[in-house]
């Protein structure tokens, strides 16, 4: 199954993206928790009436509403991810057998890992390299 550049190029984006987007998430979570200690720190320094800027009560919603979107592109992306590989894997004549069950194993147990090899054997590549291809067949005697 052969792609052009530019859906190889995007397949590896999104395969890329899949690993980064959930720690920029956790970034977003961590700057809404600190951000809820500073509206508190700069609004109530001390006894008396507490009374936050509205820029800085805002914060919180804005960046936790951030992290939950980020969080679920993450999930979608990495369940669209999964259906193209494993309709790739199906497809894919050109890998060995033995090559294509262990990354479709693979990507049940160790995704992290399977999918940037899959995604560099047999997608990157025109063809796959040696050691993903199927042997040659050896010629039985009559």
């Amino acid at each position: 199954m052969r792609l052009n550049r530019g859906t190889r190029i995007f397949i590896g984006l999104a395969t890329l993206a899949t690993y980064l987007l959930p720690f920029i998430a956790a970034a977003f979570w961590f700057l809404a928790i600190f951000g809820i200690i500073a509206a508190i720190a700069v609004a109530c320094p001390g006894s008396g009436r507490c009374d936050p800027p509205p820029l800085l009560a805002l914060m919180f919603p804005l960046l936790w509403f951030a992290f939950v979107i980020l969080i679920m592109l993450t999930l979608f992306l990495s369940l669209a991810l999964r259906i193209f590989y494993h309709v790739h894997i199906t497809l894919n004549k050109s890998a060995s057998d033995m090559f294509r069950v262990i990354t479709t194993i693979g990507l049940f147990f160790v995704p992290f890992i399977a999918e940037p090899l899959y995604f560099y054997a047999c997608i990157w590549r025109d063809s796959p390299p040696g050691w993903a291809m199927p042997p040659l067949a050896v010629p039985t005697a009559p």
